[in-house]
């Protein structure tokens, strides 16, 4: 099986704050599911002049759970989403 890791949509916008990913997909070649879990993190920046609230991030696959910040993110906020895919 071939995992590919994405983030879509993005970047995301509220508010006049942009989310800005440094990369919003990773390719992470063949996977077993005998491999165990599997995490990947996304990195980001809260760029422009608004706050940003990220409030849900639902993932295309049950066996993917995505951790973020559940507080409000002020300009120059750094942050990364955590995918864990078991």
């Amino acid at each position: 099986r071939l995992l590919l890791v994405s983030l879509l949509a993005m970047p995301a916008y509220a508010q006049q704050g942009i989310l800005y990913f440094e990369k919003t997909v990773e390719q992470l070649g063949r996977v077993a599911a005998t491999d165990g879990q599997i995490t990947y993190e996304f990195p980001f920046m809260v760029a422009g002049k608004g706050a940003v609230v990220i409030s849900n991030i639902e993932a295309d696959c049950a066996c993917a759970v995505a951790e973020f910040p559940k507080d409000t993110l002020q300009p120059g906020t750094k942050g990364k989403i955590k995918v864990v895919y078991s």
